[in-house]
Formats: C-alpha cells, structure tokens, sequence
C-alpha cells in the first residue's frame, strides 16, 4: 500500500503537550486563547471573529438552529458531494436540505445548479472547499444575493488561498475548520470557525457553552470580593463543546506552514497553479507552465509532492 498522507506532528507539539500536562490545567485556558490568536493571524481574519470547539462537526450543528431564527426561508442548498454531518445538521434543525450537483472537474458545488435550485425559500447554501479548491463565493453571493447565508465547510482547505491572498473561509458569512487526525493541522480532535457578525458569534458560542453568555467569566476567575462566583445566569439552552490546552499544544503547527507554489504535475489531471502552504519540512519551489493561477490546499500539495517526485 502507497502511504500518500500521515500526520506530521513537530517535537515541539509533544514539549507542550509535556507543559501542559505538567500545569495540571488541562481544560480550556491561556494557550487555546494564544491557539486563536495565531489562528486569526495566520488567516489574517479579524482575532475576535475566530473561536474553537471540541470538533468541525459541532460547529457545524451549532449554526444552523441560530441563523434559523433570522429568517422564514428554510431551504439549505448542499453539495452532492460534501461530509455527512452537513446534511444531518440540515435535518436536525428541522430545515429542509436540497443536493445540488457538483462540478465534475473539481468536485465543488455547481454554480448553474445553485441557479437552477434557488428561489424565494432558501436560507443558506452550505458549500464544501473540496480537498481545499475554493468554491466562487463572489460568484455564488451574485446569484443567491445578501440575504442568503453562505456558510463554508473549509476543513479541508486550512492554508488554501485566493489570487489575492485572501485566506479561503473568509468570504460567507460562516466557515468551520477541522484539526482531527486526517487533517492539515493535527491537534488530535478539535475545530475552528470564523464568524464575522458579532450576534450570531456571541449566541453561537453561548450555544457551545451551556448557554452561558459569551462574556461571562466562569469559576473563581469571577472572584472580586463581592460576587456570587458560583451563580449564573443562562442566555439560552447549549451543549459544552470545548478546545482545551491539550488540543492547543499542537499551536507550533501553525508556525512550520510556509509559502509553497508548485507545479502540478501530469500523472493527475492538471489544474493549473497551486498556491497554498505545507509544512515547511516539505519545501518544494517551482513555477507554471501555461495555465491560469488557481488555489489548491495544502493537502493536494503534498499529493502533487510525491507525483512530480515520481515523474522527475
């Protein structure tokens, strides 16, 4: 059997892990807030609309009840082709999930079947980054318009970047990202998400906190002599999904991603330019030949590593 992918986890990982265990603070703490911070910066997304979970898949769950309560619509457009919770959490929200086709040379959704499927009652379209390729997101907001949600399924496309530089999943109005063992970033378990309307952003974090309000401080760090630190006022019903300092130990991953542009070679159907970030430990520099600049993640890089070595 070829092994194409395996984690790739820096000693440094493992020192943290060690400090961590050894601060016997385990739970959520300074370094998942030091973990968000590289996180926006590395995106280059505003440091306030990034936070963490326990899993993408939660993330995922957690939007759609809240951008439910925004509007009458209740279609959600999904690609044909995208991860199996996307579709549950359409369900179980009670909202009616619609499969549009997908693109057959980049597995992405099909801007001409969104147009096909859109009308008056769709809430959202919940697209897919397939293995990192960014979908159109300017194209798909001229079609559905600024009233519909377009939320980004970006597990897959950590350091995937537009022409521009735009880090993709920072377009919609939602984009999760997941850190569990097949992904770029391995923090064991573990997902992020970006989202820039502040409301939604503080209900969609009090859902994935026992409905505690988004600023409340909890424990004795609400200690000022004069509160009752062990009480507590819900904003509304929620789950605990949490990314601990354990799963944030793997924080010098996001420091070993470096610029990388390579060129795909012709043992896969070529799709042009790649532009996007792997680990450094895998430095490969080249240029293009006759093709337009297009963005693949850094995972597609790491396939195309291992192809152009095969055809050198």
């Amino acid at each position: 059997m070829i092994n194409i992918f395996q984690p790739e986890i820096p000693g440094s990982s493992l020192d943290m892990l060690a400090k961590v265990f050894d601060s016997n603070w385990l739970g959520r703490g300074k370094l998942v807030a030091e973990f968000e911070l590289r996180l926006s910066q590395f995106l280059n997304a505003e440091k306030q609309e990034i936070t963490t979970m326990s899993c993408c898949s939660d993330a995922i769950f957690a939007i759609l009840p809240i951008i439910k309560k925004r509007s009458s619509a209740r279609k959600v457009l999904v690609p044909s082709v995208s991860f199996p919770a996307v579709g549950s959490a359409v369900i179980d929200a009670g909202l009616e999930l619609v499969l549009v086709d997908v693109e057959a040379d980049t597995g992405n959704i099909s801007l001409d079947a969104v147009k096909q499927n859109f009308d008056d009652d769709v809430l959202a379209v919940f697209i897919t980054h397939y293995g990192g390729n960014p979908v159109d997101i300017s194209g798909l907001r001229g079609i559905v318009g600024s009233k519909v949600f377009i939320l980004e399924d970006s597990a897959c496309a950590l350091g995937s970047v537009l022409d521009d530089g735009t880090s993709v999943g920072l377009q919609g109005d939602f984009a999760c990202w997941s850190f569990d063992a097949m992904k770029l970033l391995v923090a064991g378990e573990g997902g992020g998400a970006r989202i820039p309307d502040r409301d939604i952003r503080n209900e969609f974090k009090e859902s994935l906190y026992l409905g505690l309000p988004a600023s409340e401080k909890s424990g004795l760090d609400k200690v000022d002599g004069s509160s009752e630190w062990w009480s507590y006022e819900l904003n509304s019903f929620g789950r605990r999904s949490v990314f601990t300092d354990v799963n944030a130990a793997s924080i010098d991953e996001i420091a070993v991603f470096a610029p990388a542009v390579v060129l795909i070679s012709s043992v896969a159907k070529p799709v042009a330019v790649a532009a996007a970030v792997v680990p450094a430990t895998l430095p490969i520099k080249t240029t293009v030949a006759d093709a337009p600049a297009k963005t693949i993640s850094a995972f597609e890089v790491k396939v195309t590593v291992v192809a152009v070595s095969l055809v050198a």
